[in-house]
């Protein structure tokens, strides 16, 4: 069997098969199964008994065994008798011959002799390779009343004949998994085969587009036709195949849409269109499968299923499925889970679940449908979506069947259940690349109640996992553990050495520490990979130590191997990755150790003292791209000709001498990297390049080559980069370098090159970043082609050569774009003997690399590294800076502990910055550092549980940032009571707890910032706070705010954001004294009574947030003072009373107004209209009537396309601290903060609060109101409205024929109100409009055309009971009679079209004519026309004459 056919194929494809092809197959297998005798009543024909042996002869067995009863012995003249053979019992005759091999089974030839078995009604040769005969031999055609053929299996190239549509009462043919000649095509000849109920042509070569004979096959049940080449689209024809009930049409190169004809197949059991590759050639929308009400197979994967908005409630429909894949299928989330199905009706027995590799976002959508759905799941995979939000704690109370879970590549957060590990059926857990935090060994603790534990695969890589590696010896059944890039720590209990099954144990990047023992690996016989990588082991293992196992993937860096290399590795002979780098290695490297290399691919023994010379060893070609690390070595000698064969080799900071051998070898088209710096390689450079094809970068710095370059250089045409420098070459800079189109570095300084600069180099080298030839003997001019080189960002790399200089004491390249390893420049600084740098700016660059020894650059003051990404630990020598003033490093990606040792000796050290790394301070609770900071930012650091003690000694703190750090504990009271220095205070994001306590000096602070949001401190909020510029209490648990608001400080505040806290009672009335105040956020508390007057005094103020409480009454008079006030959201309130007027009259800037909730009543004001910049209006949900005022259109922000900035933000000015960036510290500095606004708003169903992009909504809601009249006309001017909601009121009418005219609109909700008329056609132009809901009106007439109408769902239209046309059920009619498309639309634009202009001036001409051609031609209607004019106008003379006169009678008398 070939690979592809898994158990699917085998097992679900048997189960999916019915009616009569399970009875034809019960039959023949109840009949003859294989290796079965069957007696005939019949006595052999010995015609056929011939034909048998020759067909035996032909098929020239090798094994003995098989066909064995055949034979012309006398006890074998029966050939009824023979093995696979099945008479009549009536004639005698051969009708079935069963010769199938179990696999593939090499044979010679099929007889032509078969041919004369004319009575045959059955044939299976599956299994069989025939070698002589390459094609099925078209004499098969001849035996005509064969009704099952099977030749699967059997390696048959050529063509499929055309004779086996001879065969006319064929029901079973089956040819899949064959070698059929490229291009194939079924044979037109197959559409005879009418009686066909199951055909296989699976795994075969077939091209061109689906064979349309095979739709005219009315009794098939069983098409597979998987794994071919078929193009085109799928024939709507399919659906006329009513009686099949497994089709399989995966693996193929179709395009086009999934027939809508396909709900006409109701049988059908089981489907499979799977693409198999990521063209997502074919798509659909999933309208026809809710038809196919007995499916109980689905495979979609990667068919593009974006169009399919309510796929959840398609699939839900589907009451007997078990199987279902949608991978890779462009998937969005489509509808909340209330709006889906009920339960009751999806599938009971589902049990596969794959919608992996989708698009789906919201877990808190997702994971509901299937907990609610189903309990049947077995496997369940939706790795690879982008998931936000947490797993959910109950996810094993409603899927415990569950075998399989993978969600992993996801953006999952928060603790992974402990409920997960209650599941005793769990084999397979990938949770990998995710946000997911937990301590691992509670969660084993969990797993180790189970019984029985079937776990094989275990995969949390790459998460926030913390806790211990405990004893896992109980999971026998683990055969992979993945717990690399997470923060676990402690030592590895030995009990993993336990676990016979484990092929793969992956726990690098960790804390992990401790010894590895040879009791770690006892029992590991299986283990293929190791990566202990990146932690802090150390391996304890004796000499003789012989592994149980033979790995292929070893990675052990920064392990401690040594000192003596690891001769353990020699009994690995199966080795393709090895890293060993930074393992404390200092030996010399065994000749047996290299010969493995021609099987590798990686190989990297870096950074240890490995010594000697490398002996060549007899080595055959390297097989694969190998890249090869021996940096940072104490190699010599000669580098090896073996070395050439890889493609990338990393050779540098060694003492190698010699480099011929391996330049001139003939093995290196393959290179693409080579560095062999910082050596002692001497002598000319050789000749040799003209083989390096290939190669892309190229370092041969910092060694002694001298004399001149060579010619051959020129060859290397797809070099980006030289680097020459620190050599001693000579003469003139080749001339054949112009060649090298592609070079962007070329650096040769240091070197005693001579000559003119050549003028090719800006001719011929447009690409060059870095140019540097300095201190070399050049002369003359400067080319005038360098211009160039002009335009350009000379950017990238920092010149190692920058540190060579050993005068320097001030170097600041911060704020660039600037890239290097970082530990490279120190390494090249060290070499001076006197360092006089004073300060070290790189920080805001790209510079990568770690943080290594710096304690010999004693004279450093400042070193500001942030902001970069540079890794690895924080090297103690920093620790011994003692004239150190500023550290700054934060913004990195440093991890690891930071101890005492780091801080021993830096006495003067005033800043200190390592915000934003992964690092853990680990200090005794005693410890008194050596300094007295004014600076500090450990933001995002781990300070451990308890708050940091050593901050009592810190007595001139300024700043200080200590958020996100994990403490959970209380805030100290000395803490609080040495609060008067400080300037800047940020404890957010932690779990600080308790009420804030202490003596402290409020009349004294100077404060400007205090943070302490998202922490969990309550009581009452202490006056002292009220100082502060900046005030961040959001998210804790306060309960009382009258000691803050009524204390007698001076109040300078700018910024006061006390939302989501627990703030009850009446708000007090002392907002006096607030007079700066620009941002004041009450929102989310507990509120209650009328909101003060005082709050007129906020003069300054320019956003107000009190959403989310209890405040009564009406809106105070006073806050019509406010007149710079931008957003005011007083949502979710009982507020009463009018809208007041002043709004629109005082408040001319305001942008954002949301009265969302509360009990307005009376009409929206006209003021309204005069609120020229609003963006948003909220007045949903209030007891609002009359009409919408038709100045509304006055609204000119929403009237143009949004072209401001995306946020709404507010600038503050407050009294602060320069940071240490600025290199000054404690100077005083007025700074502008921005503040980004937000504001929550109901969107498509669904709360959602917007900040990033509030600057860009345009949004108006009526809805849920009893506003009356129709809605104004002038209303679609409002061309920038992207979100207008005027559901639930009274609005009568008609829709405006112009509100197409919204084309930015985005969500149009008119639902519940009494509008009436056609829906207007320019709805239907309206691209962006993605939620529309006109339901439950009384709307008539069609729908008009357009996708942007007819593809919705009908529930946009639900409830007008006169519309009809799609998506509605209901067919559009007139007088009897179905409408056509053309006279759909009812419009009176229709009417009024251009023929009927042509028309009417057509008749305006002919009347005109007809009567003037009439009175000219005939003289009696002349004179008859010209009497009538006459006496028409006597008559109107004298009736004016008379009444004139009457009226002068009646002045003249008055």
């Amino acid at each position: 069997m070939i690979p592809q056919l898994n158990l699917k194929y085998c097992v679900v494809g048997m189960m999916m098969m019915n009616g009569v092809v399970y009875a034809v197959l019960m039959v023949q297998l109840l009949a003859w199964t294989s290796g079965a005798v069957v007696v005939a009543s019949g006595k052999c024909i010995e015609s056929e008994r011939q034909a048998l042996l020759s067909l035996k002869r032909g098929f020239n067995a090798t094994d003995d065994d098989w066909l064995s009863s055949w034979g012309d012995g006398d006890h074998q003249k029966e050939c009824c008798n023979w093995e696979g053979v099945k008479c009549s019992n009536h004639t005698g005759h051969v009708v079935m011959l069963d010769l199938h091999a179990d696999d593939y089974t090499l044979r010679s030839i099929i007889s032509p002799s078969l041919s004369e078995l004319y009575h045959l009604k059955y044939l299976d040769l599956s299994g069989n390779s025939f070698t002589l005969t390459t094609s099925i031999p078209p004499f098969i055609g001849s035996l005509t009343i064969l009704t099952h053929l099977d030749l699967s299996f059997c390696s048959f190239a050529g063509k499929i004949p055309p004779q086996l549509g001879n065969l006319l009462f064929l029901e079973y043919v089956d040819l899949r998994a064959n070698h059929f000649e490229d291009p194939q095509q079924i044979p037109s000849q197959f559409s005879n085969l009418s009686h066909l109920v199951y055909l296989d042509l699976s795994f075969n070569y077939l091209v061109g587009g689906f064979p349309l004979q095979v739709t005219n096959m009315s009794s098939l049940t069983y098409l597979d036709l998987s794994h071919n080449e078929l193009n085109g689209t799928m024939p709507p024809q399919l659906g006329n195949l009513l009686s099949l009930e497994h089709l399989d049409l995966s693996a193929n190169a179709f395009t086009g849409t999934i027939p809508s004809q396909f709900k006409n197949i109701s049988p059908l059991q089981y489907l499979d269109l799977d693409s198999w590759d990521n063209t997502m050639s074919v798509s659909s929308d999933l309208q026809w499968l809710p038809e196919l009400s007995i499916l109980s197979y689905l495979s979609l994967g990667r068919v593009n299923l974006s169009g399919a908005s309510n796929w959840q409630q398609q699939v839900s429909s589907l009451s007997h499925l078990q199987y279902l894949d949608l991978n890779g299928c462009n998937l969005v989330d489509s509808m909340p889970t209330s709006s889906l199905a009920s339960p009751a009706n999806f599938s009971t027995s589902l049990s596969y679940v794959d919608i992996s590799y989708n698009s789906l976002r919201d877990a808190s959508f997702i994971f509901p449908w299937l907990m609610n759905s189903t309990r049947s799941l077995v496997t369940l995979r939706m790795n690879h979506n982008g998931l936000t939000g947490t797993i959910p704690e109950t996810l094993w109370d409603k899927l415990s069947s569950l075998e399989e879970l993978n969600i992993a590549n996801n953006e999952l957060k928060g603790q992974i259940p402990l409920s997960l590990f209650h599941s005793c059926n769990l084999a397979y857990l990938d949770l990998s690349n995710n946000n997911l935090t937990g301590e691992f060994h509670e969660y084993i603790r969990e797993y180790s109640r189970c019984a029985q534990k079937p776990l094989r695969i275990l995969d949390m890589g790459w998460n926030e996992i913390t806790g211990m590696v405990p004893d896992l010896s109980q999971l026998q059944s683990l055969e992979q553990l993945r717990l690399g890039n997470n923060r676990l720590n402690g030592s590895i209990h030995e009990g993993i050495g336990q676990l016979s099954n484990l092929n793969e144990l992956s726990l690098g990047n960790n804390f992990l520490t401790g010894l590895i023992t040879e009791a770690h690996f006892s029992r590991l016989s299986n283990l293929d990979t190791l990566d202990l990588s990146h932690n802090a082991l150390a391996f304890n293992v004796s000499v003789d130590w012989i592994p149980p196992f033979n790995l292929t993937i070893i990675y052990l860096a920064s392990c401690k191997l040594g000192p003596n290399f690891p001769t353990w590795l020699h009994t690995q002979t199966k080795i393709e990755y090895l890293d060993i780098s930074c393992a404390g290695i200092s030996s010399t490297v065994p000749n047996w150790f290299w010969e493995p290399l021609p099987h590798m691919f990686y190989f990297n023994i870096s950074h240890n003292r490995f010594r000697g010379k490398i002996e060549d060893p007899n080595l055959p070609a390297i097989e694969y791209r190998l890249s090869i690390d021996l940096s940072f070595n104490l190699f010599e000698g000669p580098i090896p000709a073996f070395l050439s064969t890889a493609s990338h080799i990393f050779l540098s900071n060694n003492r190698f001498s010699i480099a011929n051998p391996l330049l001139c070898a003939n093995s290196t088209e393959s290179m693409g990297f080579m560095d062999l710096s910082n050596n002692n390689l001497r002598g000319e450079l050789s000749d040799c390049w003209r083989g390096f094809e290939l190669l892309v970068v190229l370092d041969l710095s910092n060694n002694q080559f001298y004399g001149n370059m060579p010619k051959s250089l020129g060859s290397l045409r797809n070099i980006q980069s030289i680097h020459f420098e620190g050599n001693d070459f000579s003469g003139k800079i080749p001339s054949s370098l112009h060649n090298c189109t592609q070079l962007q570095v070329f650096d040769v300084a240091g070197n005693k090159l001579s000559g003119a600069i050549p003028s090719w180099i800006g001719d011929n080298i447009p690409k060059l970043l870095v140019l540097s030839l300095h201190s070399n003997h050049f002369h003359g001019n400067i080319p005038l082609s360098m211009c160039n080189l002009a335009n350009n960002e000379f950017k990238g790399q920092i010149l190692v050569s920058l540190f060579h200089s050993c005068n320097l004491a001030n170097l600041d390249l911060s704020n660039n774009k600037l890239t290097g390893e970082f530990h490279e420049y120190i390494g090249e600084f060290s070499r001076c003997a006197h360092k006089p740098l004073q300060i070290l700016d790189l920080g805001r660059n790209e510079i990568t690399g770690m943080m290594p020894d710096l304690s010999h650059l004693s004279s450093l003051q400042e070193l500001h590294l942030d902001n970069n990404r540079l890794n690895g630990t924080i090297h103690e020598g920093i620790g011994q800076l003692s004239n150190l003033f500023a550290l700054s490093l934060g913004n990195n990606l440093f991890h690891g502990l930071i101890s005492e040792a780091h801080f021993s000796r830096l006495s003067n050290l005033h800043s200190l910055d390592l915000s934003h790394n992964a690092l853990v301070f680990n200090l005794s609770a005693k410890w008194v550092p050596p300094f007295n900071l004014i600076f500090v930012n450990l933001a995002s650091c781990n300070l451990g549980f308890n708050f940091p003690r050593w901050l009592q000694t810190q007595v001139n703190i300024e700043q200080l940032d200590i958020s996100q750090a994990q403490i959970s504990s209380v805030v100290p009271n000395w803490f609080w009571e040495g609060f008067s220095t400080i300037w800047d205070l940020n404890l957010s994001h932690n779990q600080f707890r308790g009420k804030i306590e202490g003596q402290i000096p409020a009349n004294n602070l100077e404060i400007q910032t205090i943070d302490l949001s998202f922490n969990l401190f309550e009581g009452p909020i202490q006056a002292f706070l009220s100082t502060a510029s900046l005030l961040f209490l959001s998210n804790n648990g306060f309960s009382t705010i009258n000691p803050l608001l009524c204390a007698n400080s001076s109040k300078d505040t700018r910024l006061m954001d006390l939302s989501n806290n627990y703030l009850g009672g009446e708000l007090p009335d002392c907002w006096m004294d607030f007079e700066f105040l620009v941002i004041l956020d009450l929102s989310d508390n507990h509120f209650y009574g009328k909101m003060p007057r005082s709050l007129g005094s906020l003069k300054h103020v320019q956003s107000i947030h009190f959403g989310g409480n209890n405040f009564s009454g009406e809106i105070p008079s006073s806050l019509n003072n406010c007149t710079k006030l931008l957003v005011f959201d007083a949502a979710y309130n009982q507020l009463s009373g009018i809208i007041p007027s002043w709004i629109g009259d005082n408040i001319p800037k305001l942008l954002v107004l949301n009265l969302y909730s509360n009990k307005f009543h009376g009409s929206i004001p006209l003021s309204i209209c005069n609120l020229h910049e609003l963006r948003v209006l909220d007045l949903s949900l209030n007891i609002l009537s009359g009409n919408i005022p038709t100045c509304i259109s006055d609204l000119s922000a929403m009237a143009t396309l949004a072209n401001s900035n995306a946020t709404i933000a507010h600038d503050y000015y407050y009294t602060g601290l320069y940071s240490t960036s600025d290199h000054i510290i404690g100077s005083e500095h007025v700074f502008v903060k921005v503040y980004n606004d937000s504001t929550s708003l109901i969107w498509k169903g669904k709360m959602s609060t917007y900040r990033s992009i509030l600057g860009l909504l345009r949004s108006i809601d009526f809805s849920s109101n009893r506003l009356t009249g129709e809605i104004p006309t002038k209303m679609m001017s409002l061309i920038g409205l992207v979100s207008l909601n005027l559901s639930r009121n009274l609005f009568s009418g008609h829709i405006p024929p112009t509100i197409g005219q919204l084309k930015s609109i985005d969500f149009l909700d008119l639902s519940r109100n009494h509008l009436s008329g056609r829906i207007p056609s320019q709805l239907a132009q309206i691209d962006r409009l993605s939620v529309l809901d006109l339901s439950y009106n009384a709307l008539s007439g069609e729908i008009p055309l357009g996708t942007q109408l007819q593809t919705r769902d009908a529930s946009a239209y639900a409830g007008n009971p006169k519309l009809c046309g799609p998506p509605l059920n209901k067919t559009c009619t007139i007088h009897g009679h179905q409408i056509s498309e053309h006279d759909a639309d009812g419009d009176d634009e229709q009417f009024v079209s251009e023929g009927f202009y042509i028309a009417m001036a057509v008749g305006f001409v002919m009347a005109f004519w007809g009567v003037c051609f009439s009175l000219i031609l005939k003289k009696s209607w002349r004179d008859a026309y010209f009497k009538l004019l006459s006496d028409v106008y006597d008559k109107i003379y004298v009736f004016t004459v008379i009444r004139v006169a009457k009226l002068k009678r009646i002045r003249s008398q008055v």
